[in-house]
């Protein structure tokens, strides 16, 4: 059973144990009864125990009378432990190496397994030494996972109850660590801990790579641990998240300016530079100089300030104090930052003069800094830094060129081009630059959604789908896509997901429908080799999620899957400051009525969005008029509490409204702009009201039935089934609302992501979006 030993009874302490089912942690300690340290783990197929038994043996051959006398003896002091139930098969030691010395092939095998657990006790000594508890943590589960599923696809996956105490333990940390750290996991949606324990990892991809991420600085302090998870959630975009990390660590390292700098740098990216610059002076950084970046905050708030109303006609006030105050900290300072910064605002204000004389001044400083190999000469911010000063200067060739060699730096990511051509959009109208001049100097890829047919079994597709291949492999040959959206049902979407993989693109894997009830009606229904096909791609995938609220198969909860992926991909592009675009495969015989993919082509044309359409005779021409579909995607305003206010719901909008016991109140639209309008009711007449608003999305058979209880419609939503405990008089939206909206809207609401919020029913996870007003 998990957190018992792992012994045969009847062989003694020196026993060799095939793993069969379970993971199995080896532990060392240092003296008999202390707690062990985890040395190794160990699966199914994996044998455990090696070392301590064939040690034993080669130490002594004397018999102990028990364990205290083995370890009294100078053997070594290593027991095996089972983290999920483990079975197996167990060997004495002296069985064991009686057959070694008569097999040569088992003897070779030996030596070379003990040579790769001596190489695995090297690695562990050294990330012990070197990295962060959060990283070895993230290696720790990272390990158990990949033992304890079935497959290597899924990016969720169930470990069981394993108790902190026990981690703790194991890996030589105080408990109270290891709790914090699996409570931030779980607010950003990487795990999740049910009522009684037991530990589900939610991202299997993303710890993985958490578990490799490399730090500049080795043997870090504490303030260093926090701040090393408020990057972590800020690269991540969970900045909400990051904010309240962030100032729980400013509570801990109250010295420490830099997890300070966090609070207000994650205050601008989730609640806009107004709420950013109330926490600026709240934290005592309004006039901090003796660090730049932390100098450079007022004036980057105020910028933003001065664009945030009207983008074309940005506010003089604002932006005059942003161009001061950048150029007092570059006087103060003397950092690039700061300086090329102080060059942009006046260049923006229409000060060419001393825009030209400031990034002069910078130029020269990272000439020099790139003359004596400075360590981070060669960075993308410097080269990027370099390019804007020749672009102030008005050599717009050489600027280009510049950005050019900067997109070409080892550390440049999209996020990152993404801020340089925010900041070139801004300077578009100083320096005679347009879109087409930002994407040749700073080129962004797009961000593609794509949507097929199905394939059929009573069809030939063979031609349709190899015209498929020739046409998407033209379109990404006239195309850079950076990353990509879409579902994985036989047919076109497996075959355009396959060209993406093959040009190393991201796949965005967004399912419908859970995975098995997904294969069933969207894959194994085509036969052939589709199946291996799907699994191939997941495999690949650099994302996999799915509507796990969906509860059947439907042309609504497909239609509503669609609409979730093409949002994401909408939002992604935003984000990136890219372009996002289409590639739709369609039946040339159907309409949207009768056919989904020529209706996720019309919900897309509606936006006046761009995209490319293949058009063919992928089903036969319809017999008789198409079944009427029942299920209808539903939008909820799920009411916790009463407002003040007195507030009219417009009756023809409201299709359902009921309300519990507990003063929970549900009501359900067929549009969501009418969910929309309905919840800003309330919050423009009792802006500081004691009640919880949630928007929700799903799909539901219409019409309701006629005994429907409420508790079967806060079935179908993941806000009312778990309840957020979201701050008071505030708009709060799941992830298929939200991604939904945005395609589904003409005119989408701003919402910024807020992590996975605590719950009252601890059911499953809950990503929340706060409605920025």
């Amino acid at each position: 059973k998990p957190g018992e030993r792992v012994i045969a009874a009847g062989l003694g302490e020196r026993q060799i144990i095939v793993v069969s089912q379970g993971v199995v942690a080896a532990l060392h300690r240092l003296s008999y009864g202390e707690r062990g340290v985890l040395t190794a783990l160990f699966g199914r197929g994996e044998i455990a125990g090696l070392s301590s038994a064939l040690a034993v043996a080669a130490t002594d051959h004397a018999t102990y009378d028990d364990e205290q006398d083995i370890e009294d003896n100078g053997a070594p002091r290593d027991f095996l432990k089972a983290l999920t139930p483990v079975s197996g098969h167990a060997i004495a030691a002296a069985d064991f190496m009686s057959i070694v010395r008569r097999d040569p092939d088992l003897s070779t095998a030996l030596v070379q397994e003990m040579a790769w657990r001596m190489a695995d006790a090297d690695r562990l000594l050294a990330q012990t030494v070197f990295r962060p508890l959060e990283i070895r943590l993230a290696g720790f589960f990272t390990t158990i996972v990949n033992l304890a599923s079935s497959d290597d696809w899924n990016p969720i996956v169930h470990i069981g109850r394993i108790s902190q105490s026990l981690i703790a333990d194991m890996l030589g940390v105080s408990r109270e660590h290891i709790n914090r750290t699996l409570t931030m996991w779980e607010r950003s949606g990487l795990i999740f801990q049910s009522r009684n324990g037991g530990l589900t990892v939610q991202n299997r991809k993303r710890l993985a790579s958490l578990a490799i991420h490399h730090r500049e600085h080795t043997q870090p302090a504490i303030g260093d641990d926090w701040l090393w998870e408020i990057d972590a959630h800020l690269d991540c975009g969970l900045n909400q998240t990051a904010f309240h990390l962030a100032m729980e660590a400013a509570k801990r390292t109250p010295k420490d300016i830099r997890v300070r700098h966090r609070a207000v740098l994650a205050t601008a990216r989730s609640g806009g530079p107004r709420n950013a610059l109330n926490v600026l002076k709240k934290l005592n950084l309004d006039k901090v100089y003796t660090d730049e970046d932390v100098a450079c905050l007022k004036p980057r708030l105020l910028r933003d300030l001065a664009f945030l109303s009207a983008p074309e006609a940005p506010d003089k006030a604002h932006l005059t104090a942003s161009a001061e105050g950048y150029d007092e900290v570059f006087a103060k300072c003397g950092g690039y930052y700061s300086g090329v910064n102080a060059a942009a605002g006046f260049a923006l204000l229409g000060n060419a003069d001393k825009a030209k004389d400031l990034s002069r001044k910078v130029s020269k400083q990272i000439e020099d800094r790139m003359a004596s190999h400075e360590e981070d000469a060669g960075t993308y911010f410097i080269r990027a830094s370099l390019a804007e000063c020749a672009l102030i200067s008005g050599d717009k060739s050489n600027a280009a060129a510049l950005f050019r060699d900067a997109c070409a730096a080892n550390d440049v990511t999209p996020g990152k081009k993404a801020t340089t051509r925010k900041q070139l959009r801004r300077l578009a109208a100083y320096a005679d630059i347009d879109d087409a001049w930002i994407q040749d100097a700073a080129p962004q890829g797009k961000i593609l959604f794509f949507s097929g047919p199905l394939a059929r079994t009573d069809a030939d597709l063979t031609q349709q789908l190899s015209k498929l291949r020739n046409a998407f492999s033209k379109f990404l040959a006239d195309n850079h896509i950076e990353r990509a959206y879409g579902a994985l049902a036989s047919g076109a979407d497996i075959v355009i997901a396959e060209s993406l993989l093959a040009a190393n693109v991201d796949l965005d894997v967004y399912l419908p429908l859970p995975p098995s009830a997904f294969i069933k009606s969207s894959v194994d229904i085509s036969g052939g080799d589709w199946r291996d096909r799907f699994f191939a791609c997941m495999r690949q995938a650099a994302t996999i999620e799915w509507n796990n609220n969906a509860a059947q198969s439907s042309l609504a909860a497909f239609s509503l899957g669609a609409q979730i992926a093409m949002g994401k991909a909408v939002r992604h592009a935003e984000q990136l400051d890219s372009d996002v675009v289409s590639f739709f495969a369609a039946p040339d015989n159907r309409t949207a009525q009768n056919s989904l993919s020529v209706a996720n082509l019309e919900v897309w044309r509606d936006r006046n969005l761009p995209f490319i359409e293949l058009r063919d005779k992928w089903v036969k021409d319809l017999e008789g008029a198409p079944q009427e579909e029942t299920e209808q995607i539903l939008f909820a305003l799920i009411l916790e509490g009463t407002p003040d206010a007195d507030v009219q719901f417009e009756p023809d909008n409201v299709i359902y409204k009921s309300a519990d016991k507990s003063g929970v109140s549900i009501l359900l639209f067929r549009e969501v702009e009418q969910a929309f309008v309905e919840a800003k009711k309330i919050a423009d007449k009792d802006s500081a009201g004691d009640w919880r608003l949630w928007l929700d999305a799903g799909v539901a058979e219409l019409p309701l039935p006629k005994n429907l209880k409420f508790d079967d419609i806060r079935e179908m939503f993941v806000m009312s089934k778990c309840l957020p405990t979201t701050e008071t008089g505030e708009i709060y939206a799941s992830d298929l609302f939200v991604c939904a909206a945005r395609i589904a809207s003409s005119k989408p609401a701003r919402f910024e992501y807020a992590g996975f919020g605590s719950t009252r029913e601890k059911l499953e996870p809950c990503p929340l979006y706060l409605l920025v007003r």
